[in-house]
This record gives C-alpha cells, sequence and structure tokens, in this order.
C-alpha cells in the first residue's frame, strides 16, 4: 500500500525535461495538452478508436488502505459530484446519459491545467457493488481503461487505482514511458486525497 508525499510539479510534457529532444519533437507538433487522471498530453492523429484490449505501452497501479468499509468508500466514488473533491485537475464529472449510474452510462469530464479547460466523454464499463467501477475514455491521441477496485481489508478497505494507457498516435508512443513518472505521481495523490476525504467525510457525518 502506498501512503507517501506527492510531487506537486507541473504535468504533462514538461515531464520529458531531460529528453530534450523528444520534447522539442512533441512541443514543436502539439497544439494542445489533456490531462487524463491528472496529466496526458493532446496528440494530433486518427479519430479512430481502436480496440481497448490493445497491449498498452503503461500501466500505473496505486494502492492504499482507507480506514472505512467498503461501502462507504463505494458511496465517495460512486458519488461522481465529489470527484473534483479528491481528484485535484477534475473540475467537473457527470453524468450525461439517462437512468441511475450503469454499464454504459456516458460521463462528462472537464480537466483544469495551466488555465485552460479540458473536456473528456467516459463510459462506465463496470459497475460491481463495493468491488469495481470502470471507466473507459480516449482522444486523438490514445486511449485508457479505469478500474478502480476495492477490497475488504479488516474493518477498512483495500482501494487500487488502476489504469492502462494505449497510444494510437507515433508521438504519444515516443511520449508516454517518459511520462510515467508524472503519471505515478498523479495517481498516488488521487488515491491519498481520496482516502483523506472518504475517511473526513464519514467522521463528520457521524
Amino acid at each position: 500500500m502506498t501512503n507517501r508525499g506527492v510531487d506537486r510539479k507541473p504535468l504533462g510534457l514538461d515531464a520529458l525535461n531531460g529528453f530534450e529532444p523528444a520534447r522539442d519533437w512533441a512541443e514543436a507538433q502539439c497544439s494542445s495538452i489533456v490531462l487524463i487522471r491528472q496529466s496526458l498530453p493532446c496528440v494530433p492523429g486518427s479519430t479512430s478508436r481502436e480496440p481497448s484490449s490493445k497491449e498498452p505501452v503503461i500501466r500505473i497501479t496505486e494502492s492504499v488502505l482507507i480506514d472505512r468499509p467498503p461501502r462507504v468508500v463505494w458511496a465517495t466514488v460512486t458519488d461522481l459530484d465529489s470527484h473534483p473533491l479528491w481528484r485535484p485537475a477534475v473540475r467537473e464529472f457527470r453524468k450525461v446519459s439517462d437512468g441511475p449510474l450503469a454499464v454504459g452510462s456516458r460521463i462528462h469530464e472537464v480537466l483544469s491545467w495551466r488555465g485552460r479547460e479540458i473536456t473528456l466523454e467516459d463510459e462506465v464499463t463496470a459497475l460491481e457493488p463495493e468491488r469495481r467501477f470502470g471507466l473507459r475514455g480516449g482522444w486523438k491521441g490514445a486511449d485508457f481503461d479505469v478500474d478502480l477496485l476495492l477490497e475488504p481489508s479488516g474493518a477498512g478497505t483495500a482501494f487500487t487505482f488502476d489504469w492502462s494507457l494505449q497510444p494510437k498516435s507515433l508521438l504519444m508512443r515516443v511520449a508516454a514511458p517518459f511520462l510515467k513518472g508524472t503519471f505515478e505521481r498523479s495517481t498516488a495523490e488521487e488515491v491519498e486525497e481520496l482516502k483523506r476525504y472518504t475517511e473526513q467525510r464519514e467522521a463528520t457525518s457521524r
């Protein structure tokens, strides 16, 4: 389980510092930057979606022990309005499809980065109460899959944020491995913020 401090350095193509040729090439060709789960560059390319089963270039897994039972953690992660409260880059996270939250539901997500708002459209791929909340999304440069996993651990919950990135453009294939450390730090920050938010909210509601 992780429980460490997180470096809040600027995210995105800044992670290519130290790899100047790749960085310069990326900046010359990338007209905008998109953050996915805190940070991903937006890369021009084909608008067609490649199968999500494609082997990911990177996979990030961060876990934390939350001192609350799975039912409480589940209530938090499926409370879409709460996401901006524990995910630092998220400004909006709301369901835009009809009916209750379910597999196939569409979620409108707005991220903020360097004063810029970036919009994503996600789809719910798994909804197993108190066990798994899955999402899938993508843009021109890459597709991504997210699993928020819960498992009982004593009186608490072992929570895991597991996500993968499947680049679709040459530029993203080059840049993604250099950004892995940034992705790990931002994901670790999210799971720690979820722990803090869930434990504090439950304590104040007692």
